[in-house]
C-alpha cells in the first residue's frame, strides 16, 4: 500500500516556471499523462482546456485552470544527464501549459480528519519550481460543488471524472441567472431541468426533515412517560423513608422514656443504700445493675436519636427528588406535547411540500408538459386558449393596468393626450366601490357620442362631403339604435325630444337605392340642432368630473373597460380640453379599436369573478397550493398586448411581493423566470417622453433586476441573443450558464461580464456541444465545465429541431388538418 507521501508525489505532473497575477506558466513533466490521469486515485482527462491543476503553498493548494496547452522547443531534454548536455545540442520538445490562478484549497477542521474547502481569491502565490499536481476525487468533489449547502444536483463535470455537480439555490436564484446560447444548444432543457430538480430536492429534503421531527417528537414523547415513571418511583420511594423517620423517630421516644425510668430507679436505689449506710453485697450487686441499666438506656437513647436523624433526613432528600423529578416529568411532558404539535405539522408537510413558487413567462409555448408528475406540486398552465382540462384561460385584466402600461398601448403624448388619460383613469378607480346605476351604460353612451359628433362638427369636412356625410349619418344611426337599446326612460321627455331630433336629422339627408343606404351632405344647421339637443340630457345625467387628488391613479381597483373609452370622449368635450379634442380623437379611435378587437378582449377584459386576490392565488398561490409552478403560455398573445401583459404580471408580481414584505418582515421567495428575454428586455431606448409598450416592459424588468434581491423575487432570464438585452439587466445578473455561442457579438459581450483574467476561459463556447455549459458566477467559485442533466423525452420543452427528412421520407406521418387549424383560428 502506497504511502500518503508516495500518493502526493504521484500526483506531480511539473513544475512551475514562471508566475504572474494573470497566469502561471507550468512545463510538464515527460512521464505526464498525455490524455487521462490515472495518477490521483481515479480516472479524469488530463490535460484539457478548462481543466484544474493544483499548486502546494503554505496555505493550502493554489487551484488554476488551464488555458493553453502546446509543445515548445528547449535546447536540451531535462532526460539527459549533466554530462551529455555538452556533447548534444539539439532542440527537444517540452510540453507547457498556462494556468490562471483562481482561488485557494484549504482544509477545514484537523489536517487528518478535515475536509478541503474552496476559496475564492489568491492569498499566496506559488515560487518557481514549485510542484504541479492533479487534483484527487476529494479535491475535485470541493473544487466543483462547493459548500454544505449545494442541495440541487444540475449535471456532472466531464473534467472531473463525471463527479456531480451541486448548487446552492440561495446563491444561484439570489441575484438573478442568465442562462445565454445559440439555438438548439439546450438552453430550454437546462431552465426545465433546472426547475424540475430544485422541487424534486425541496420535496425531498423537506420530507426527510419532517420525517426526522415525526421521530424526535415520538423520543420526546417516550422521554416525557419514562419522566413521569421515575417521578411516580421517587414519590412512593419519599413516602417510605417518611414513614421509616417516623418510626425512627417514635422508638427514640420510648427509648428516652425508659432512659428516665431507669434513672429515677438508679437514683433511687443509691438514696437508699446510702442513707441506711448499710454495705451489703447483694445491694451493691443491684445498685451496679441499675447503673449498667442507665448506661445502657443511655445508649439506647442515642442510637434511636441518631437513626431518627437520619431517616428523616433521608426522607426529606426524598422529598426533594421527588419534587425535582416532578418537575423535571412536567418539563419533559410540556417538551413532548410540543413535538407533537411540531410533529402533526410535519406530518402534515409530508403531503404539502416544497413551498417553492416560479412563474415561466413562456412565449414560444414550450413547458406547457415539461413540469407533468412532479411530487407534491401545484403546475398551472395559463393560455389563451386552454386545450387541456388543467388550462386556466390567461386573464390580464386591463383595470389591473397603471398609467404607464395604459400611456405605452395608446401611444399617448405628454402634452394633451396623457394628463386627459390620467383624469379618466383616476375618476375610473376612484367609483369602483359604488354599484354601478341601472341606466350607467346609457348616460356613458350619451357623453361617449356627443363628444364624437362634437369633434366632427369641427369641420365642414366632418358632416360634409365623402366620407365625412356617411360617416355622420352613419353614427347618428348608431347613436339612436344603442340609446333604444339600453333605453333612456329615466330622461323622460328630453330622452325622448333627442330620439326625435336624431331620427329627424338622419331622415334629412339619408338615401336608399338597390338595397344600398348612403347619407347626403348635413347642413350646419342641422348639426347644431343634433349638438343643441344633447345639452339638457347631459345636465340630468349624473356628471363624472374630476375627483379628489387623494385617489391612487395606478391602484389595481376594478372598473368597467369601455368606459374609459367614453369618458375620454366626455373629458374631450369638456371647456378645459376643448382646444385640444383633435389630438385626443386618436388616442381615443386607438382605445377603441384596441377594446373592440376580438383577440384582445378576452385577455383584457374584467372578470366580475376573479379579483385581485383570486388573481395574486392563481399566479402565486396561496396557503392551500404550496409549491406551485406556473407556467404562462403566451404564444398566441396578440402582439398588440403582447409586452404589455407581460409588464402587468411582472409588475403586480414584483408590487406584490414588496406588500408582503412590509406586511410580514420577511421574504417570500419566488422565481419569474423568462423565455427569449431579448424580445422583452431589449437595448434599445426609446422615446421618454412618449415610451411604447416596448420600453415600458424593459422599465419593469429593471427594475426588478436591481430592487427584486431585496424582496425574494429571482430573474432567470434564458437568451439567445445576450448582445441585444439591456446592459442593466445583465449587469444585475451575478451568476451565468453559458452555452454555446457562435456569434462574435454575443461572445464580447459575454466576455465583458467576466474579470480579464477570466475572459480566455470563455474562447470554448464557440464549440461546446449540447448540453454542455460553462457555470460562472456567485454560484459558482470557480468557472466549471457542466454536462447538464438530461431531461426524459417526456418531460422536455417543445423546442426539438424539425424532422425535416423523416416528415419528407414518411417515416413520421404528418397530417395537415388545416380544417381544424382555421377552424381554431377564426374563432
Amino acid at each position: 500500500m502506497a504511502k500518503p507521501i508516495d500518493f502526493a508525489a504521484s500526483q506531480v505532473v511539473g513544475t512551475v516556471e514562471s508566475v504572474s497575477p494573470r497566469e502561471i506558466v507550468v512545463r510538464l513533466d515527460p512521464s505526464a499523462p498525455q490524455a487521462t490521469a490515472l495518477n490521483a486515485g481515479h480516472v479524469q482527462r488530463f490535460p484539457r482546456i478548462n481543466g484544474w491543476v493544483l499548486i502546494p503553498s503554505e496555505v493550502g493548494y493554489l487551484v488554476g485552470t488551464v488555458t493553453w496547452i502546446g509543445v515548445e522547443r528547449d535546447n536540451y531534454s531535462p532526460q539527459i544527464s549533466r554530462s551529455d548536455r555538452a556533447l548534444v545540442n539539439l532542440p527537444f520538445p517540452n510540453r507547457r501549459m498556462v494556468v490562471i490562478p483562481l482561488g485557494t484549497l484549504q482544509w477545514r477542521g484537523e489536517t487528518t480528519g478535515g475536509r478541503p474547502e474552496l476559496q475564492r481569491g489568491i492569498s499566496s502565490y506559488p515560487s518557481v519550481g514549485e510542484s504541479v499536481l492533479v487534483p484527487t476525487p476529494r479535491q475535485s468533489q470541493a473544487i466543483v460543488q462547493g459548500d454544505d449547502d449545494a442541495h440541487v444536483v444540475i449535471g456532472t463535470s466531464p473534467l472531473a471524472g463525471d463527479i456531480e455537480v451541486r448548487i446552492d439555490p440561495d446563491k444561484l436564484f439570489g441575484r438573478h441567472l442568465a442562462i445565454l446560447g445559440n439555438t438548439g444548444s439546450g438552453k430550454s432543457c437546462t431552465v426545465a431541468g433546472l426547475i424540475r430538480g430544485c422541487m424534486e430536492a425541496a420535496s425531498a429534503d423537506a420530507s426527510t426533515s419532517a420525517e426526522t421531527t415525526v421521530l424526535a417528537a415520538a423520543a420526546a414523547e417516550e422521554a416525557s412517560d419514562s419522566a413521569s415513571l421515575v417521578s411516580s418511583e421517587l414519590a412512593t420511594l419519599a413516602t417510605s423513608r417518611g414513614a421509616s423517620a417516623a418510626a425512627a423517630s417514635s422508638m427514640a421516644d420510648h427509648a428516652a422514656a425508659t432512659a428516665a425510668a431507669v434513672d429515677v430507679t438508679a437514683e433511687n436505689l443509691a438514696a437508699e443504700g446510702f442513707a441506711a449506710d448499710d454495705v451489703d453485697d447483694s445491694f451493691s450487686a443491684v445498685l451496679d445493675k441499675a447503673v449498667a441499666d442507665q448506661y445502657a438506656a443511655a445508649a439506647a437513647v442515642a442510637i434511636a436519636e441518631s437513626t431518627a436523624a437520619a431517616a428523616a433526613a433521608d426522607a426529606a432528600a426524598a422529598v426533594v427528588t421527588a419534587a425535582i423529578a416532578a418537575d423535571e416529568a412536567a418539563i419533559a411532558a410540556t417538551t413532548a406535547a410540543t413535538a407533537a404539535t411540531t410533529a402533526a405539522a410535519a406530518t402534515a408537510r409530508l403531503d404539502s411540500v416544497p413551498n417553492a413558487r416560479f412563474v415561466v413567462l413562456d412565449p414560444n409555448g414550450e413547458y406547457s408538459r415539461a413540469f407533468d408528475g412532479l411530487p407534491n406540486t401545484r403546475v398551472l398552465n395559463i393560455s389563451v386558449t386552454p386545450d387541456h382540462e388543467d388550462t386556466e384561460p390567461l386573464k390580464v385584466p386591463a383595470w389591473m393596468w397603471n398609467s404607464d402600461e395604459w400611456a405605452g398601448v395608446l401611444s399617448a403624448r405628454p402634452g394633451v393626450q396623457r394628463p386627459v388619460l390620467n383624469e379618466a383613469l383616476r375618476t375610473l378607480r376612484a367609483g369602483t366601490t359604488n354599484e354601478p346605476a341601472p341606466t350607467g351604460r346609457a348616460d356613458q353612451l350619451i357623453r361617449g357620442y356627443h363628444a364624437q359628433i362634437r369633434e366632427m362638427a369641427n369641420s365642414l369636412d366632418g358632416y360634409q362631403g365623402w366620407p365625412g356625410a356617411g360617416n355622420f349619418g352613419r353614427t347618428l344611426t348608431n347613436c339612436i339604435e344603442d340609446l333604444q337599446h339600453f333605453g333612456i326612460a329615466h330622461l323622460s321627455t328630453i330622452g325622448d325630444d333627442l330620439i326625435d331630433t336624431l331620427i329627424k336629422s338622419v331622415n334629412s339627408a339619408k338615401w336608399e337605392s338597390k338595397g344600398k343606404v348612403g347619407y347626403n351632405a348635413f347642413s350646419t344647421v342641422t348639426v347644431d340642432e343634433v349638438l343643441d339637443s344633447f345639452k339638457p340630457v347631459l345636465e340630468k345625467i349624473p356628471s363624472l368630473g374630476p375627483v379628489s387628488s387623494g385617489v391612487n391613479i395606478d391602484a389595481p381597483l376594478m372598473f368597467d373597460n369601455d368606459s374609459l373609452a367614453d369618458h375620454i370622449d366626455f373629458l374631450a368635450s369638456q371647456p378645459r380640453y376643448s382646444g385640444s379634442s383633435q389630438h385626443i380623437a386618436p388616442m381615443t379611435l386607438r382605445l377603441r379599436t384596441i377594446l373592440g378587437d376580438e383577440r384582445i378582449n378576452p385577455i383584457i377584459a374584467a372578470n366580475k369573478d376573479q379579483s385581485l386576490l383570486d388573481w395574486l392565488a392563481l399566479f402565486l398561490g396561496d396557503d392551500d397550493s404550496v409549491g406551485t409552478i406556473t407556467v404562462i403560455d403566451l404564444s398566441l398573445v396578440p402582439s398588440d398586448v403582447l409586452h404589455t401583459s407581460v409588464s402587468v404580471i411582472a409588475r403586480i408580481i414584483f408590487e406584490a411581493l414588496q406588500r408582503y414584505r412590509k406586511h410580514h418582515r420577511t421574504e417570500l421567495p419566488t422565481v419569474l423566470v423568462l423565455e427569449e428575454a431579448h424580445t422583452f428586455i431589449s437595448n434599445q431606448s426609446g422615446d421618454i417622453d412618449s415610451p411604447t409598450a416596448r420600453h415600458m416592459c424593459r422599465s419593469v424588468f429593471e427594475r426588478i433586476a436591481r430592487e427584486g434581491r431585496k424582496f425574494g423575487l429571482s430573474l432567470v432570464l434564458s437568451s439567445q441573443r445576450p448582445s441585444e438585452l439591456s446592459a442593466t439587466v445583465l449587469a444585475q445578473c451575478n451568476s451565468f450558464l453559458l452555452h454555446r455561442l457562435v456569434n462574435d457579438s454575443d461572445q464580447a459581450l459575454v466576455k465583458r461580464l467576466v474579470p480579464d483574467a477570466l475572459g480566455d476561459l470563455l474562447n470554448e463556447l464557440p464549440s461546446l456541444p449540447s448540453r454542455q455549459a460553462i457555470l460562472l458566477g456567485w454560484a459558482s467559485l470557480l468557472p466549471t465545465l457542466i454536462q447538464i442533466s438530461e431531461v426524459p423525452e417526456e418531460h422536455r420543452p417543445h423546442s426539438n429541431d424539425p424532422a425535416f427528412w423523416d416528415v419528407w421520407s414518411g417515416a413520421e406521418p404528418r397530417p395537415t388538418d388545416w380544417p381544424g387549424i382555421v377552424d381554431t383560428w377564426i374563432k
